[in-house]
């Protein structure tokens, strides 16, 4: 994943890394079309790897990045190993946010159940080490209702 501020400068590219989502202004400027204007802060993930033990997002290191800048900000966690992680989205105003991860499912279920279900985790931007699981039901799919 590249990250490269505005002006074509400070570019660094980390290969297993991959943007989750982003954090808004408390409000949203219309007049504009430019995301710069209303965003603050968008979300890395380090460590995707399809073919480690758990596959996925498992274990990737989760970091705040200056949405302007490109400048990383702080560590905000971690992800669990104990299962294959993918598809998170991550969206919230101001700096707290709401993130839905897909687990798998082990053992997986038989049809027509899904293969595997969705969290929900919640951090916020400004704080080191704020990611936190919020849900954890088993065969439960859960979503973020605006």
């Amino acid at each position: 994943m590249p990250v490269v501020n505005e002006t074509g400068g400070s570019k660094e590219e980390t290969p297993t890394a991959a943007w989750i989502g982003a954090a808004w202004d408390t409000s949203f400027d219309t007049s504009t079309t430019n995301s710069y204007d209303n965003s603050k802060t968008v979300l890395l993930a380090e460590g995707f790897n399809l073919v480690n033990t758990a596959g996925g997002f498992a274990g990737a290191k989760v970091t705040s990045v200056d949405a302007i800048s490109a400048v990383p900000g702080s560590v905000l966690g971690t992800f669990e190993v104990s299962s294959n992680l993918t598809n998170i989205y991550c969206l919230g105003f101001g700096a707290n946010v709401l993130c839905i991860v897909s687990h798998t499912i082990d053992p997986v279920p038989q049809l027509p159940e899904l293969p595997e279900q969705t969290e929900i985790y919640f951090l916020n931007t400004t704080t080191a080490n704020s990611l936190t699981r919020v849900t954890n039901s088993d065969n439960e799919n859960e979503l973020i209702m605006p």
